[in-house]
């Protein structure tokens, strides 16, 4: 591939014209140490943070740094580089200004790349594109669409366009088109020479306007762009021949001249005026000459131009140009000085050329000015009188014999018809059936029919806007499909796939049953799933029969056959055990949080298993509060029992988990920095145990100064050693080698051997951890539990990542809790259900 793209810039700022790179414009070469898939791309990108009212907004180079640093440090796909240089610009500029500054902004960006002859455009806000061909122009948006500024919202509203390159295209990135530069006119001029349609466009941009114009060129045209540039700058005479002036007064056609043809065309037009013949002051002017002309033209003249013949065509395809500027109307396609219009007739370029040199201003005559100001009573009083008399003169009884009138025509319209109707309808031809409508009746037809039609057009209006928007993101969806297909391997694939899936989640908000985007979002997910080694988890419904019907169970334990759920809006633990049609709920089994013998437990925060030996002599199952407190519940539904725990000597902070191993007791006070541990459970609450441990303080395991546990979501006991799981995925390992000596803690190291993941010391799919569970041997593993995922993350018991369990929830069902049954099955809770799969 020997083209590439050669970029200039064209700005005209108060009819003065600069070709300098504008501050908000951004062009870049892949760097040295570029991301995979990188090298080979051409950046531009198109940066403007103005606000709504026309103020400047903040420097956009910074955050042109961060576009350039996001993308060409993106691997995989074109378009997922650009989303994510995209959506940093939107993140950082709600970072840096806040989310109400970055709001006012009417903040706009486009970010373009060129990949060998593929061209791709990825918008945000407002902006405008133009991709000329040698045959046809290229326009992103379409007219019409509403984009979404920058900073708007967290997440960025994007927009994709691609199309291919061939030798001599252009390529127009701004913000917002001059007037003139209509689509019609632009595909005029496709085909034709740099040089001539540097000059078009320069003659074209009557408004304040900053463009970036690249030429796709091979070696032996590169450089073109930029002398037709420079030459527009220095000498743009040179670009196009001057159009000969006419004289001061209006010509007629003489016999040797020759009129343009009755409804010649745009094109005709521009194709005349190419030919560099002068306009003579008589000619007719063409329909096509003043459908450019726009609202510049009388009423009574537009008329006479066939009824504004390809203007109309253009507003039905393309949409109504963009308002702004005077005149639409090409320089190099009109005369210079003309008169005014004269008289009525066939409209000529003399008769309707505006001037835009400046008029004579009307001067006002200071003896005009009323002597003085009336005052404002007399306004009231006058008003009032004026409102008196016209309600007066109301013609309201000729008003009533109108409507009267109205609704006799009316119900003789639909009677007349109901009787020819069924007197076709009916048996007998000859019959005559009569119908009346009373007039109360026809009233309320009379009023609900533009009820009806209002209603009826609104319901259409919007399902048009449904289906407008859910093609937007289907299209999204399609697209980054497309480029996944197409990519060098699975890894280079994966980010276009999620682009796919991010579009499709859209898509699902409008039609959620749509069998397209099912089919496309089942491609995606199974091609990520391997990927990342997911195993999407076929589960079924277990909740016991019984169960309360509005809850969320935060925990799951199972125990053989029982099964345990501790539901956390009603502080209460529940139990189930299985029979031959299911699980059915346990209703002699009571564990709730409450007063027994004047000691309260009032929340329940975690609960475990309590085994024997204790000082019930019988398993039972352990819930905590945050005061310190155990609520033991016996399995065999014998009352429940409180359990208070003397307090460390700081007082406790907030408890929010505990375990049970190897006859300690272990609680993790997170924001007091400290895992506080019980010896002799087995002691506990035992009334002829020497020294009750329950009422001894306990002991630190940290020793007695804290550390930083303020993030620790949650915790576990695996083969005496102690797993720390934080809120951003690290796992802190502790070793205590003698109850005496402080612990050893070190970071722990993932092994993750999946493409496109790394090892380390944090677990990045991690979004929304949960919990952490150990299974023990022989099928030891770690499971770490996110709720964002919906999910848990199986390691082995060296920390390498296995694969990633995703239960089969309905869309609207959110986990929370997960929980480890009895052989290979596995416990789901979303809300108040329950459910279990084997695991893989």
């Amino acid at each position: 591939m020997t083209e590439s793209l050669e970029v200039g810039f064209l700005s005209w700022r108060d009819g003065a014209f600069e070709s300098a790179q504008p501050p908000n414009f951004l062009v870049a070469q892949a760097p040295k140490r570029a991301a995979r898939g990188r090298n080979r791309d051409l950046l531009t990108v198109r940066l403007d943070l103005g606000t709504a009212s026309g103020k400047a907004g903040p420097d956009p180079a910074p955050y042109l740094t961060v576009a350039h640093d996001q993308y060409f440090g993106t691997s995989g796909s074109v378009t997922a580089a650009a989303r994510t240089a995209v959506e940093a610009v939107n993140v950082e500029l709600i970072r840096l200004l806040g989310e109400d500054a970055a709001a006012a902004l009417s903040g706009s960006i486009t970010c373009s790349v060129l990949r060998d002859d593929e061209f791709y455009i990825i918008q945000s806000g407002a902006g405008q594109s133009f991709v000329m061909h040698r045959d046809n122009v290229e326009r992103f948006p379409e007219p019409g669409r509403s984009l979404q500024p920058l900073g708007l919202a967290s997440g960025a509203e994007l927009h994709y366009f691609h199309t291919k390159l061939a030798a001599g295209d252009l390529v127009l990135l701004c913000r917002a088109a001059p007037t003139g530069w209509r689509l019609p006119i632009l595909r005029a001029m496709a085909g034709e020479e740099i040089n001539s349609i540097v000059a078009r466009l320069n003659d074209l941009a009557r408004e304040n306007t900053t463009a970036l114009v690249g030429c796709y060129a091979g070696a032996d045209q590169f450089g073109h762009l930029t002398d037709a540039i420079e030459l527009l700058q220095t000498a743009p005479e040179a670009l196009l021949p001057a159009v000969t002036p006419p004289s001061a007064a209006p010509r007629p056609i003489t016999g040797a001249q020759t009129a343009p043809p009755a409804g010649e065309t745009l094109a005709e037009l521009l194709d005349r005026m190419r030919s560099r013949q002068p306009v003579t002051e008589g000619d007719p002017l063409p329909a096509a000459l003043a459908n450019v002309l726009g609202d510049g033209v009388p009423a009574a003249t537009q008329a006479d131009a066939h009824a504004r013949d390809a203007a109309d065509a253009d507003e039905a395809e393309y949409g109504p140009a963009t308002p702004a500027g005077p005149d639409p109307l090409p320089q190099w396609a009109e005369a210079e000085e003309t008169a005014s219009l004269e008289d009525a007739g066939a409209p000529t370029v003399q008769e309707y050329k505006r001037d835009y040199d400046g008029a004579d201003e009307l001067e006002e005559d200071d003896d005009d000015l009323p002597a003085q100001r009336p005052r404002v009573a007399e306004y009231v009083s006058a008003g009032l009188r004026a409102a008196t008399q016209w309600f007066a003169h109301l013609p309201l009884a000729a008003a009533r014999d109108s409507f009267d009138r109205g609704l006799k025509s009316l119900g003789t319209s639909v009677g007349g018809a109901s009787r020819r109707l069924a007197g076709h309808m009916l048996p007998e031809h000859d019959s005559d059936p009569e119908f009346s409508v009373s007039q109360s009746t026809l009233a309320a037809i009379a009023i609900a029919t533009p009820a009806l039609i209002v209603m009826l057009t609104t319901t259409i209006y919007i399902q048009l806007g449904i289906t407008r928007q859910f093609r937007t993101y289907m299209d999204g969806a399609q697209f980054a499909a497309a480029q996944a297909r197409t990519a060098s391997d699975a890894f280079a694939a994966a980010p276009s796939w999620k682009t796919a899936l991010e579009q499709l989640d859209q898509a699902d908000l409008l039609r959620p049953t749509d069998a397209e985007a099912a089919q496309l979002r089942t491609e995606a997910r199974a091609k990520l799933d391997q990927l990342s080694k997911v195993a999407r988890l076929p589960v079924s419904d277990i909740t016991p029969r019984g169960f309360p019907e509005q809850g969320r169970i935060t925990h799951l334990l199972a125990l053989g056959s029982p099964l345990y759920a501790l539901e956390a809006q009603a502080n209460s633990i529940y139990r189930a055990v299985q029979t031959a049609g299911g699980y059915q709920l346990d209703e002699g089994f009571k564990c709730s949080a409450g007063s027994i013998n004047d000691v309260a437990v009032t929340t329940l925060v975690d609960m475990a298993l309590f085994e024997t030996p204790n000082f019930l002599n019988k398993e039972a199952i352990a819930a905590l509060d945050p005061t310190g407190k155990l609520l033991i519940c016996p399995g065999d539904n014998t009352p429940a029992h409180i359990l208070p725990l003397a307090p460390p000597d700081v007082g406790w902070t907030a408890p929010t988990a505990f375990a049970l191993f190897s006859n300690r007791l272990y609680i993790l006070d997170a924001i007091g920095g400290q895992i506080w541990i019980y010896n002799d459970v087995s002691q506990m609450g035992a009334s002829d145990a020497a020294e009750d441990s329950a009422k001894q303080p306990p002991l630190p395991l940290f020793g007695t100064q804290p550390i930083a546990l303020q993030d620790v979501v949650d915790f576990t006991l695996a083969q005496g050693d102690i797993f720390l799981l934080h809120r951003d995925g690290r796992l802190t390992h502790c070793i205590r080698q003698t109850a005496s000596n402080d612990p050893i803690c070190t970071q722990a190291r993932f092994q993750d051997d999946r493409p496109g993941h790394a090892s380390g010391a944090q677990l990045t799919d991690l979004l929304t951890p949960a919990a952490i569970l150990f299974f023990p041997p022989p099928e030891a593993a770690f499971y770490f539990v996110d709720t964002g995922i919906a999910g848990a993350i199986q390691a082995s018991p060296s920390l390498t990542v296995q694969r990633e369990i995703r239960p089969q929830l309905e869309p609207n069902q959110n986990l929370t809790a997960f929980g480890l049954g009895a052989g290979r099955q596995l416990l789901f809770a979303a809300g108040p259900r329950i459910f279990a799969g084997e695991r893989p």
